[in-house]
């Protein structure tokens, strides 16, 4: 938590709080590897899908 709030350049209680309310919206728990993954790929997709797009 603590590495990764310092590299996006937030609070490390934001970046909980941000990963709270995430999992209370989607139901996606980021603590397991099934749902990590299912994040990490859906947002690699978003990615490239709107780098296609310009």
């Amino acid at each position: 938590m603590s590495l990764t709030s310092k590299k996006l350049h937030i609070h490390r209680n934001t970046l909980k709080y941000r990963l709270a309310k995430f999992q209370e919206t989607t139901n996606i728990s980021t603590k397991n590897i099934d749902g990590a993954i299912l994040v990490y790929i859906a947002s690699f997709l978003r990615s490239k899908l709107q780098n296609a797009q310009k």
